[in-house]
């Protein structure tokens, strides 16, 4: 079923081009529910085409993990290197969703606008 999920959701990443132009070039303040050290908060700047940076709280520098994303209405979806995947709802300046990731783990994840 995960794999499944994964699949739905590259998909969706990948096809079209309904990229929200309103998020280009934002970047949010994402915290994980439970906060736990081994899944620390993270920063993540929507770019064009589809791509993210995604930089975690302890590191200055993850340029070279993939990110992916893609927004239809008011969902918004992401993948950090193909390993995690987030569905979230986009009100206003707020992102609430849910997360798994392939080692059949799932939190939430609530975030803010920073920029």
């Amino acid at each position: 079923m995960k794999k499944l999920l994964g699949i739905v959701v590259l998909s969706l990443l990948l096809s079209g081009n309904a990229y929200a132009g309103s998020l280009v070039n934002t970047k949010w303040a994402i915290t994980n529910i439970p906060i736990e050290t081994t899944n620390p908060p993270y920063e993540i700047k929507f770019l064009k085409d589809g791509k993210c940076k995604y930089t975690k709280a302890d590191q200055s520098n993850t340029d070279d993990i993939p990110c992916m994303w893609k927004k239809i209405n008011q969902e918004i979806y992401w993948t950090i290197n193909d390993f995690s995947f987030v569905e979230a709802k986009l009100v206003r300046n707020i992102i609430r969703g849910s997360c798994n990731n392939k080692n059949d783990q799932k939190w939430k994840v609530i975030g803010e606008k920073i920029n």
